[in-house]
């Protein structure tokens, strides 16, 4: 994401991107917020023991 911006998963705050964080398993909404600009939305699933990387634009 750039330029860096504001990091939520299932609506949490979690920080600035580039991000790094260890997630249950399950569904999860991913939102990437740059002030002014459009935030962009994907949900992931996570599966047990899998590291699972998302890049958003």
């Amino acid at each position: 994401m750039s330029p860096w911006g504001s990091v939520l998963v299932d609506g949490h705050r979690l920080g600035e991107a580039p991000l790094e964080v260890r997630l249950p398993a399950g569904e999860h909404e991913l939102v990437a917020e740059v002030k002014g600009a459009t935030r962009v939305r994907q949900v992931v699933r996570v599966d047990a023991g899998v590291r699972t990387k998302r890049f958003l634009p």
